[in-house]
């Protein structure tokens, strides 16, 4: 069954050929976000709602952009939740979250803050 079958008339040979071809789009050069692993990333969506449910009462959603010392202390909670997951327990036992989701949540906060840096000039690296 054709979509248009009115538009597909031997009258307009010229018309049938245009809808038969298939479109165009140039984004070889654009990153592939389709590369992102999807369950991998809604569990670490899942973790940054959670942290933004616990740490919303008095801050804004991006709390984790107010820590003090954050390089060491996102560094060190990394670091704590792989650990958890070598010592045989992969889920967090308060969200009940991976722990590799929350280690990439932390990686994910140090950075956006080296990217920022970058953008801004000033990269420690």
């Amino acid at each position: 069954m054709q979509l248009f079958p009115d538009l597909y008339n031997p009258k307009f040979p010229s018309l049938t050929k245009v809808l038969e071809k298939q479109g165009t789009k140039h984004d070889q050069d654009k990153e592939r976000y389709d590369l992102i692993p999807v369950l991998a990333l809604e569990e670490v969506a899942k973790v940054l709602t959670a942290g933004a449910a616990k740490y919303n009462e008095d801050y804004e959603d991006e709390n984790w952009r107010k820590v003090p010392n954050a390089t060491r202390r996102y560094t060190s909670a990394t670091q704590r939740h792989l650990a958890w997951v070598r010592k045989g327990q992969p889920k967090d036992s308060e969200t009940g979250l991976h722990h590799y989701a929350h280690a990439i949540a932390s990686l994910m906060f140090l950075l956006e803050k080296e990217l920022e840096k970058e953008l801004e000039g000033e990269s420690t690296c």
